[in-house]
């Protein structure tokens, strides 16, 4: 499966741990800065590389999923991320998430310039999915 994220990774040159692009990159590249853009996704795909086990955790979410033909634009790869989150009880990055989504079939929208992705995800079942299982019960902070 580790090879599996590896190859989704390096097919999509735009993927990165913070999603779909870096960070500001449409005004970076407003400004000229290319280079700049380029250095922050190579810092951000080796980030994604060395995040396989938040991968896993978005794969086994993702596969519990259903998928519908079209795109389901009420919910972007973020909002999905934040629900793996809360079902396993642990850190998911969005671009862990698109990938997990990518590998599990899933179909993508893709914006050029936003990190968010939009999926095929049948709302019914996501309802279905977190309704099945509490969220992970976390200790209560003190002040």
């Amino acid at each position: 499966m580790e090879e599996k994220f590896k190859q989704i990774v390096y097919k999509h040159p735009k993927l990165t741990y913070f999603g779909w692009g870096v960070p500001d990159e449409l005004k970076l590249y407003r400004e000229g800065k290319k280079d700049e853009i380029e250095e922050r996704r190579l810092e951000l795909r080796e980030q994604l590389f060395g995040a396989y086990d938040e991968f896993e955790r978005a794969y086994n979410f993702c596969i519990q999923l259903e998928k519908l033909t079209k795109i389901n634009p009420k919910h972007t790869s973020f909002s999905y991320k934040q629900h793996a989150e809360e079902y396993s009880g642990a850190k998911v990055s969005n671009g862990a998430f698109i990938a997990a989504a990518i590998s599990a079939g899933f179909k993508k929208r893709v914006d050029e310039f936003n990190p968010n992705v939009w999926f095929n995800i049948n709302e019914r079942s996501l309802v279905r999915l977190l309704n099945s299982k509490s969220p992970v019960q976390r200790p209560a902070t003190t002040k």
